[in-house]
């Protein structure tokens, strides 16, 4: 059976050992604060009794534009 730390491109190197515990990495600190501070602590709740619309809404428009398109069918393929 083949060693798997002893087979690939770079056998002839040997085993890996240049590996890195990026769970053991920590960041240098900074000056600039920390962008995800904002958003540690959350606004209190709106209660939806409290919610109104600020601006009038239009029905969406007609998407057949107020013709019948079963009838058009049947006049173009039967």
């Amino acid at each position: 059976m083949v060693d798997p730390a002893q087979s690939g491109p770079h056998a002839e190197h040997g085993p890996a050992t240049d590996v890195v515990d990026l769970g053991t990495f920590r960041a240098a600190p900074s000056a600039e604060p920390d962008p995800r501070a904002a958003f540690r602590a959350l606004p209190e709740p709106v209660d939806p009794a409290d919610m109104v619309a600020v601006s009038d809404t239009d029905p969406p428009p007609d998407p057949t534009m107020g013709r019948d398109s079963d009838h058009e069918y049947m006049l173009r393929y039967i």
